[in-house]
């Protein structure tokens, strides 16, 4: 199959500067918004640089929901990979009244 130069101007890039951008203009307007104090309005009012991330980092409350959420990971993680092994090689094996494959 062959295409005329017109049709393969048509085909979109997706190049690394389209993917790089794809990437990093999310994190950044997500992070530079919360580098300053807004108000109810939505009206950025003052910078405030990393003192958010200090203060979370410093909570007593974000390290408790931290350590709950490692907990729960290191508890179920293991528990659910075991319990589909099992399901899977149950599943796995020959029913008993099933039909041979001619053995």
């Amino acid at each position: 199959m062959t295409f005329a130069r017109s049709e393969l101007a048509r085909v979109p890039r997706a190049g690394p500067f389209h993917l790089r951008r794809l990437r990093v203009h999310p994190t950044r307007a997500h992070v530079l918004p919360e580098l300053f104090n807004t108000r109810s309005t939505g009206v950025i009012s003052t910078f405030n640089g990393i003192d958010h991330y200090i203060d979370l980092v410093t909570s007593a409350t974000f390290r408790s929901s931290l350590l709950a959420t490692g907990l729960f990971a290191l508890y179920n993680v293991p528990l659910g990979i075991a319990l589909g092994l099992v399901l899977a090689v149950l599943l796995n094996q020959r029913l008993r009244g099933s039909a041979s494959s001619g053995r």
